[in-house]
């Protein structure tokens, strides 16, 4: 696979796990560690820009890019959750290291919107590798990890890449989503499978009013999940004009007048309440 064979997927494995695992502070002040799986993203996206769709192999390489990425996202973004609500811990990183980071979350970005990758790469596993890559630059701004010494035009660079790659699609997602989740009439507990097929006794939040429970109890169990979610619904709900079952909702989110990161938000949580319900799709 040209320049990728040096880095097999067990090694990329083996390096994201010992972001979860080891000490962060050894990985940090490691003077080999960040600049290494830096490098490794760097030939990725060389090797993803270089390689021709006609040649046999294009399929597998392609694949293989995006599995590469993800592993490398998954290293950073285990740092970066490991150091939540301590950005002091990553503030002793290098400017060259952060400037490092700020590009590579921006080329991959970039990188995993082009026609071949699209073409050979299954949506879902792009779409998480680029989320993960978005979250990691969206944390080093909300956590205010200093960006004191890079160039203030990388960091545009990246928002832009952020915002061309993220904005759109899950505001495309959301008023299909929601508008799903709505009907599905499944309780949103974690622990219950019932449905409206199984209990009479259905109702819906009545404040973000796209949740569904089967009955007190179960709403009750699980208002300390719905709670923040409930809220971020009701806001998209207000921002899209009201009503998420109408065209006018469709285009308002299209048009960006819904917060994105709240769509993302939305997505997430749906898709972590979809796996505790044996996979529904919409």
């Amino acid at each position: 696979m040209g320049h990728t064979d040096p880095w097999p997927i067990e090694l990329l494995g083996m390096i994201a796990y010992a972001a979860r695992s080891l000490i962060i502070p050894s990985i940090l002040h490691s003077p080999t560690l960040i600049p290494t799986v830096l490098r490794i993203a760097q030939q990725m996206c060389d090797d993803a820009t270089s390689h021709s769709s006609q040649t046999p192999s294009a399929p597998i390489i392609f694949i293989q890019i995006v599995r590469r990425l993800g592993f490398i996202a998954s290293f950073f973004g285990n740092i970066f959750l490991r150091t939540g609500g301590a950005p002091e811990m990553l503030d002793v990183l290098p400017t060259d290291r952060k400037t490092g980071i700020v590009q590579m979350c921006a080329r991959a970005i970039d990188v995993l919107r082009l026609p071949l990758l699209v073409q050979h790469a299954s949506e879902e596993n792009r779409t998480s590798v680029i989320n993960d890559l978005t979250g990691i630059f969206t944390l080093m701004l909300d956590e205010d990890v200093s960006l004191d010494g890079i160039d203030p035009a990388l960091i545009r660079q990246a928002l832009e890449s952020l915002d061309r790659t993220v904005h759109g699609p899950p505001l495309r997602q959301l008023p299909l989503l929601l508008v799903g989740w709505k009907r599905t009439m499944r309780c949103y507990a974690m622990s219950c499978q019932e449905s409206l097929q199984t209990s009479q006794t259905f109702k819906r939040c009545s404040a973000c009013k796209v949740i569904s429970y089967c009955g007190p109890n179960c709403q009750k169990l699980a208002w300390a999940a719905h709670k923040p979610i409930c809220k971020t619904i009701a806001k998209i709900t207000r921002d899209g004009g009201g009503d998420i079952d109408s065209e006018a909702f469709r285009l308002n989110c299209e048009a960006g007048k819904v917060d994105f990161r709240d769509a993302q938000v939305v997505i997430d949580a749906f898709s972590a309440w979809r796996r505790t319900h044996g996979g529904i799709h919409l």
